[in-house]
């Protein structure tokens, strides 16, 4: 991108966390009104009164804002633009 003066986007994984995360850290896996946790893998699998989650939603996007934050192509973040949840019966 850089050499040929391309623009990046960067786009956080706070939508979509990373399996090998959720794998990690299970109790950031929202839970169904069957009792059941979401398996990984899929967007929006996540629970936002998770304490786990938000603190590795804040630890990445500070790694990634250490590692690319200063990068010349670098013209914009994305953070997230589908509004709304469904419900976590954690």
């Amino acid at each position: 991108a850089e050499k040929n003066e391309i623009d990046v986007v960067l786009s956080t994984p706070t939508s979509s966390p990373p399996v090998w995360m959720c794998r990690k850290y299970p109790e950031m896996l929202r839970v169904g009104q069957d009792g059941r946790r979401m398996a990984p893998g899929a967007r929006k699998r996540y629970c936002l009164s998770s304490p786990v989650y938000r603190e590795q939603c804040q630890r990445i996007a500070a790694k990634l804002a250490e590692r690319y934050g200063n990068h010349p192509r670098l013209c914009l973040w994305h953070i997230g633009n589908e509004y709304g949840h469904d419900e976590c019966y954690s």
